[in-house]
């Protein structure tokens, strides 16, 4: 939620300094996007993430500003059927991509998107405000017995439309050698 307010918040000031300074050589004339709560399909940026590590007790919390994160960015598509995630944490890309059914647990505001690819299906909720999505992946177990991990992921979008491939092959990128089997973070970092 304070991630939340803060995006507000510098949207708000962002708006602002675009409006009372014209915006720039371009005259003003960004393209406008459909906010996500009445169309979830398009383009979105990566623009941080929450990893959080229990043993029960206490919890640790590693995000992009954390020292042992170098370098990070991402993009997410939606399609009709399809979604596509793409991250690359520490020069590491990882890929979550599949067909995708959407069920709405409030319309317009929090749902879960139940993505299948080659490993399965994966539920992803999620929550809007606004033009910002957040991706939540669930308590994951990992390690020894008692360790779990759970992982936010934070996105604007930035597009109605999605690129031609995103539609013509959902598992293409699930395919791809580099980390197979992760589809989180979390799971990058705990290697």
């Amino acid at each position: 939620m304070k991630r939340s307010v803060g995006l507000f918040v510098i949207g708000v000031v962002a708006l602002f300094a675009l409006v009372n300074c014209g915006g720039g050589g371009g005259g003003g004339n960004a393209p406008s996007v459909t906010a996500p709560r009445h169309r979830l399909q398009g383009t979105y940026s990566f623009v941080g993430f929450d990893v959080n590590y229990s043993n029960g007790t206490t919890v640790t919390t590693i995000n992009e500003s954390s020292p042992v994160i170098t370098s990070w960015s991402g993009t997410m598509e939606f399609g009709e059927n399809t979604l596509s995630q793409s991250f690359v944490i520490n020069n590491k890309p990882i890929f979550l991509t599949g067909s995708v059914t959407i069920t709405w647990t409030t319309d317009g505001v929090t749902g879960i998107a139940h993505i299948t690819d080659k490993l399965g299906t994966h539920d992803l909720p999620f929550t809007i405000s606004g033009t910002n999505l957040t991706t939540y992946s669930g308590i994951i177990k990992y390690g020894s017995p008692g360790l779990t991990v759970e992982e936010y992921d934070y996105w604007t979008k930035v597009s109605d439309s999605i690129s031609p491939a995103i539609n013509s092959s959902v598992t293409e990128k699930s395919d791809e050698p580099a980390y197979p089997g992760k589809h989180w973070i979390a799971e990058l970092l705990v290697q």
